[in-house]
């Protein structure tokens, strides 16, 4: 007789199971400790872009116009150098200042991946003008013009002149200031959507969050970089530039892209990007 108890230990077993499910899914399935408005509402001169899980790129807000990249355009030199890089294991001692490239502090020793998250711009002065010299030798000039311009070019507009060398040395308006690489939101949004995109998504990533989150951790855990740039200069305009701000961020589901207007703070564009995106 002991037989006619399985059948209600099977289905008090499933019932449990399925309760159990209830129960956790939700953790399982939310997408980070944020989900996006269905219409976040932007204050004037903000734009902002979403990449979604099916990589559809959603917009808002001012998320067309073009401005300088700034530091943000660090992003096209991982895309291009980082695997070479990363087997270089590239290394650099920044003390504030090399031949005129100016850090906004002494970051101490830096690889790859902690000059990207704390904006090291001398160490990637270094690395990107060492990596201008091998593209020259393995290259020639017209190549090393091309690779330059296969990842460049939607940002460079017209701003760099049409000939076949390099430039002479890469400065900081190739990857911290100055009006030579723009973008807008939806633009950076779309690049970073594209399927041969999915390595450099994973490289940010690892680069923000570290090994052990990026290795073990949750997968819905955001990461948040800040970015500096000069506003857009005007033709025949003069002089320094206000700055702005622009934050990238982004988990294993979602890549947002936000543009502030002038006057707004690095630490204020920050609390705005997680407002907007509902991170907690």
């Amino acid at each position: 007789m002991a037989y006619k108890l399985y059948p209600a230990i099977f289905v008090l077993t499933l019932s449990l199971i399925q309760s159990s499910v209830q129960q956790i899914e939700p953790d399982l399935v939310q997408p980070g400790v944020s989900m996006i408005a269905q219409d976040p509402v932007l204050s004037p001169g903000e734009g902002l872009a979403v990449v979604g899980q099916d990589g559809k790129v959603s917009e808002w807000g001012d998320a067309n116009n073009l401005s300088p990249m700034g530091s943000l355009a660090k992003v096209l030199w991982l895309h291009l150098e980082a695997e070479e890089w990363e087997s270089s294991s590239v290394e650099y001692r920044c003390r504030g200042e090399l031949q005129g490239v100016k850090c906004t502090k002494s970051h101490g020793r830096v690889d790859l991946a902690k000059s990207f998250k704390e904006d090291c711009n001398v160490a990637f002065y270094l690395w990107v003008n060492i990596s201008r010299e091998r593209w020259k030798k393995d290259f020639g000039d017209g190549g090393a013009r091309l690779r330059l311009n296969n990842v460049f070019g939607p940002f460079l507009g017209n701003r760099l002149p049409r000939q076949p060398d390099l430039p002479e040395r890469f400065g900081t308006e190739w990857f911290a200031d100055g009006q030579l690489l723009q973008a807008a939101p939806a633009q950076l949004a779309h690049w970073l959507a594209a399927p041969n995109q999915e390595k450099l998504q994973r490289t940010i990533r690892k680069y923000m969050l570290g090994f052990t989150d990026f290795a073990f951790g949750r997968n819905a855990k955001w990461w948040i970089k800040v970015a500096e740039a000069p506003t857009l200069q005007k033709e025949g305009q003069d002089g320094d530039t206000q700055k702005q701000v622009w934050v990238l961020g982004g988990n294993d589901s979602t890549t947002a892209i936000l543009r502030l207007p002038p006057g707004v703070t690095p630490k204020d564009a920050q609390a705005r990007f997680k407002t907007l995106l509902s991170i907690k």
